[in-house]
């Protein structure tokens, strides 16, 4: 198992999502023009793009059909397949952008980004990579694609051919901030912090504004145990990005290993004011309010975890723990006993309810848990 994925998973939950990696392609008239067709579908077509520009997806899907339903034209076909990426409705994007690439357009480039894009969301990442590989093939001296190409393959776990492919594109232009900074992630998870760190640091120097190059930092140096450091790169963040919850959230994990427990509940408090429905605002919270035994609390914030995530097994797990620790025996073993339904994988679970068993005089089962806990630290250890 990565350690990075495994001691630091609490802060590398919060800091993962950002580095989701998705291209999102600026919308444009490709090929054909579609002044070709009468005005009314034109004017058709630009509320469509008005439409889509506002967000308002559906309805923009609405008119771009109806010019569709008049004449068949390839930047509809690739608008629809980009509005799809973003609804995730992915089976319905590579109709659309089949559909365009069938009309054999001047310039397909931009149909096979969105198609790699559709089939990496899908699962496909195969299929997406050949779409990339295509591109580079197309213009091998593309930074561009072979910077796609390096963020696809990080996608399915390639680091190394992903580092080969940012090497290139900066190669080609070596005032690529994201090909760095991409390429750092990379090193990261190759754990070579060195060179991570070194290509995060020329990232911001290229872009002083990158606000995910400050978050990767912010990673490198909480991985290295330089918690202050890091504290210093996700505040810079957020002076970037004020209003998005995910850095507080970040900014709130280092304040914990600073056990500086209130400016973390500041952040925390901030998370849930940003993201209501994000269970990891509560659940980091509710660490805090058990640090300072705030029982309750702790219990109101994990229960509102369950509630808005009820399949996150180290949620009962969490929510067991208090319940031991104030004496509510029954309440802990029903909590473990749902994190172990819903399949956990944590030792840790089965310890506890064994030692709850054991004192019960339960010593069959007692005996079961402890046996299945060794198992899976053996396993883990494996």
């Amino acid at each position: 198992m990565n350690p990075i994925s495994n001691q630091y998973y609490n802060f590398y939950t919060a800091f993962s999502s950002f580095l989701a990696v998705l291209c999102l392609s600026v919308f444009s008239v490709t090929a054909q023009s579609v002044s070709n067709v009468d005005k009314k579908m034109e004017d058709l077509y630009n509320e469509g793009v008005r439409l889509y520009e506002s967000e308002n997806y559906n309805a923009a899907i609405l008119k771009f059909e109806e010019v569709l339903k008049v004449k068949e034209i390839d930047s509809i076909y690739l608008a629809l397949g980009k509005i799809y990426n973003n609804k995730k409705e992915f089976d319905k994007g590579l109709e659309a952008i089949n559909k365009g690439l069938n009309l054999k357009p001047k310039n397909p480039e931009e149909f096979y980004i969105v198609r790699s894009d559709l089939y990496a969301g899908s699962g496909n990442y195969k299929s997406s990579i050949q779409d990339v590989d295509a591109l580079v093939e197309l213009d091998p001296e593309n930074s561009a694609y072979l910077q796609k190409r390096g963020e696809q393959l990080i996608t399915i776990g390639s680091f190394e051919d992903a580092i080969i492919s940012f090497t290139k594109a900066i190669q080609l232009s070596d005032t690529l901030s994201k090909s760095y900074l991409k390429r750092g992630f990379a090193y990261l998870f190759l754990e070579d912090f060195e060179k991570a760190y070194n290509d995060v640091d020329q990232s911001i120097k290229i872009n002083p504004n990158n606000v995910d190059a400050y978050k990767l930092k912010a990673s490198i140096l909480f991985l290295g145990k330089n918690y202050q450091s890091a504290l210093e790169n996700i505040s810079k963040a957020i002076f970037l990005q004020p209003n998005y919850s995910e850095n507080y959230k970040i900014r709130g994990g280092i304040y914990r290993e600073l056990q500086d427990d209130e400016s973390a509940l500041k952040d925390l408090n901030r998370v849930i004011e940003l993201a209501e429905n994000d269970p990891e605002g509560y659940k980091q919270r509710a660490f805090i309010f058990k640090n300072k035994k705030m029982y309750p609390e702790a219990l109101l914030d994990l229960s509102k975890a369950i509630e808005l995530k009820p399949d996150d097994s180290n949620t009962f797990y969490g929510r067991g723990t208090i319940y031991l620790e104030i004496g509510r025996q029954d309440q802990a073993i029903l909590d473990f006993d749902k994190a172990i339904e819903l399949g956990t994988q944590d030792p840790r679970v089965y310890q506890k309810r064994g030692e709850i068993f054991k004192s019960l005089n339960r010593t069959i089962e007692a005996d079961a848990d402890f046996k299945k806990s060794k198992e899976l630290e053996a396993q883990a250890a494996y």
